[in-house]
């Protein structure tokens, strides 16, 4: 399959306080509407948010969306007393907020959700929205490969959303994959780019990560060995993975997406930069600088 088949938009940048690249400028109308015009153009119909990406769904809902495919989330389930009605009415909301039908996806953002002692609740209230036909599939998005192995095998879903990138390889584990291959569940990566650490050369990586320069400067070298820019090297790490169903990048303007339609999938053999330290990995953990 193609990148361009592949690629699902990923929405959180719309927020300007989202990720390493805090405090730019606000997304305005204007360059929302030139986004989607090349995406239309282009052929990318797939479209990721959530209910937590501030700003997201008030600048999509000025989109026409009829064209797209939407997988939106939802979080902190476990917290409601009628879990059943809160989701519908919020579902609701956004399907109307976006002038939708029904989304392609609709997952559970946090995955303590599917974890907490109101999982079974939980779970059979995605399924009845399921059936209602407002969502087509339902899923999960995940940081914690232990908690997902035990919802998979509790719970029939049909798209999990986790992390993988040159430096995560969580995926990889052979047990990992062998559940979601017995499980018949779509895989979608997102943090390919790390947050954009990724796309930063390893002498302006903020100073938080300066203890990991090694991993940083050994991609350094592996770029300019393969003449490759960053994003050419995440991108292609991706697509050397065939489990992958869909890969969600996250754009901030027009730009981005242009770079990311001319870029050219090759095979590679990618250097062994990979780190189990959580937290590096796992941005949730990063120090709020």
């Amino acid at each position: 399959m193609s990148l361009k088949k592949k690629i699902i938009i990923g929405t959180a940048q719309l927020d300007k306080n989202y990720g390493l690249n805090k405090n730019r400028n606000k997304i305005t109308v204007n360059e929302i509407n030139n986004i989607f015009k090349f995406l239309k153009k282009n052929q990318y119909f797939y479209i990721d948010t959530a209910k937590n990406y501030k700003g997201s769904e008030n600048l999509l809902k000025k989109i026409d969306l009829s064209k797209f495919k939407i997988i939106g989330k939802i979080e902190k389930l476990r917290d409601k007393k009628d879990i059943y009605s809160h989701l519908k009415k919020e579902t609701f909301k956004s399907l109307k907020n976006l002038n939708i039908k029904k989304f392609e996806g609709y997952l559970i953002h946090d995955e303590k959700d599917l974890a907490s002692n109101k999982s079974a609740e939980i779970y059979k209230a995605l399924i009845k929205i399921k059936e209602e036909n407002l969502t087509k599939k339902i899923g999960i998005s995940i940081y914690d490969f232990k908690q997902a192995s035990k919802i998979i095998k509790s719970y029939k879903l049909d798209i999990i959303q986790l992390p993988y990138n040159l430096i995560d390889r969580r995926l990889e584990n052979k047990r990992f994959l062998k559940l979601l291959k017995k499980s018949n569940i779509e895989i979608h990566v997102r943090s390919i780019f790390l947050q954009g650490l990724l796309l930063k050369d390893s002498n302006k990586v903020p100073k938080m990560f300066y203890k990991y320069s090694k991993i940083f400067k050994k991609i350094d070298k592996y770029c300019k060995k393969n003449l490759l820019s960053k994003l050419e090297a995440c991108l292609n790490f991706v697509m050397s993975n065939k489990v992958i169903n869909k890969i969600i990048i996250g754009i901030e303007n027009k730009s981005n997406m242009v770079e990311i339609n001319n870029i050219k999938i090759r095979k590679f053999k990618f250097p062994k930069a990979e780190s189990k330290d959580i937290n590096l990995i796992d941005p949730r953990k990063w120090k709020k600088s």
